[in-house]
Parts: C-alpha cells; structure tokens; sequence
C-alpha cells in the first residue's frame, strides 16, 4: 500500500514540475514577444 500512496506522490511532484515548466516556458515566450514588438517599434 505504501508503494501505491509513493507512486501517486511521485507523479504528483512530476506534475507540478511540468506545470512549472511550462509556465516558465510561456512567461519567456510572452517577454519575448513583448522585446521582439518593442525592437519593431525602435527601428521603425
């Protein structure tokens, strides 16, 4: 029973790294974005 409860814990923390990951993931997506528009609008 133990090694059950483990597992289930162990895929917990997985998917809370890859929730992390992936907003990681789009808040450097959203900040390049917003520097590629403002080097747009510098060069114009």
């Amino acid at each position: 029973m133990s090694k059950n409860k483990n597992k289930k814990n162990n895929s917990l923390q997985e998917e809370k790294k890859a929730n992390r990951l992936i907003k990681n993931i789009c808040i450097v997506l959203v900040i390049l974005a917003v520097l590629m528009i403002a080097l747009a609008l510098y060069n114009s």
